[in-house]
């Protein structure tokens, strides 16, 4: 009996935490997605303005931002997602609605930039087949 609610407990605890990393993904636009057999790694982004306080109370000035999210789902529950984001230069604000994934991909790490996202999937796929060999 102390199986089957430890068992329970744990099932619980993945979908609450999946449907809590699906509404934080709902945020995002999705920008690159790929399949490794029952993993599916996205790549998702959004961009927001935050103002920064002037030290009195009041906002000195806005800046835009954009983030990236690479979520990791096993067999559709999102299990594990990190999240980067950029200070985007001033002339970005007046193009916010025309800004592409690709426009500012050169500054993220390589594992959040569209452009190297297909290369890194198969380094991925290189390292599981390296882990199941060894069991």
């Amino acid at each position: 009996m102390n199986t089957l609610a430890l068992l329970s407990a744990c099932a619980a605890i993945v979908l609450v935490r999946g449907m809590w990393l699906r509404a934080e993904m709902a945020r995002f636009e999705p920008v690159r997605s790929r399949r490794l057999g029952p993993l599916r790694i996205e790549l998702r982004r959004r961009i927001v303005v935050l103002g920064h306080d002037n030290g009195r109370g009041g906002l000195a000035f806005a800046q835009a931002h954009e983030q990236r999210l690479r979520v990791h789902r096993l067999l559709g529950v999102p299990v594990w997602r990190e999240l980067r984001g950029i200070e985007l230069p001033p002339h970005a604000m007046a193009m916010l609605n025309g800004l592409l994934a690709r426009d500012f991909d050169a500054e993220f790490a390589e594992s959040f930039r569209e452009s190297e996202f297909a290369r890194l999937d198969h380094s991925l796929i290189s390292q599981l087949r390296m882990g199941w060999s060894r069991h």
